[in-house]
């Protein structure tokens, strides 16, 4: 699996890996070699984010595996307007709402990450903890400890609906 997490619209930069491998070259190397090739991209509410998607499944083509992670920390569901129908600016013309569709048409899948307690996040990031460590870490308060645990298991179910493209085995259960 790839994660792309760069400032949006900058993956348009892969379009040539090099002078002559493209992105759809190494989509092609790994299906060859019997592995699934899924491109996962995480995105917030802003436009440059959502519109990644189409240039990756531009760059990569039909024969990837696309899954989108809304990080819902960057807004709430109705934040992601441009991910969801789109808007008409001043000038009548419709901006965003193509990038679902794409996904939709290329079979792709979206995940929710869900927000961890801003606080907490600072506290477990500012400490260099993992957010195992953070679970019984005496650094974080009693408080913090259990907003990570409960942000791991929400992020975590999540997770088991993509258990195929995991190749988790079946029945596989988190330990957190």
């Amino acid at each position: 699996m790839l994660v792309f997490d760069l400032p949006g619209g900058a993956l348009s930069d892969m379009a040539e890996l090099n002078e002559t491998l493209t992105a759809r070259d190494l989509v092609d190397a790994h299906r060859e070699c019997g592995r699934r090739f899924v491109v996962l991209l995480p995105i917030t509410p802003l436009l440059a984010s959502i519109s990644s998607l189409l240039t990756a499944i531009e760059l990569f083509g039909p024969d990837a595996d696309y899954l989108v992670v809304k990080n819902m920390a960057a807004g709430k569901e109705e934040d992601f307007i441009l991910w969801q129908d789109g808007i008409l600016n001043r000038h009548g013309q419709h901006i965003g709402g193509k990038a679902r569709a794409a996904l939709g048409a290329a079979n792709g899948r979206i995940l929710e990450l869900p927000a961890l307690n801003a606080g907490s996040y600072a506290r477990i990031d500012a400490l260099g903890l993992s957010f195992t460590e953070a679970l019984s870490s005496p650094l974080l308060p009693l408080s913090q400890r259990l907003s990570c645990r409960r942000w791991l298991h929400a992020w975590t179910g999540q997770l088991d609906t993509i258990a195929d493209w995991l190749a988790l085995p079946a029945g596989y259960r988190w330990t957190i």
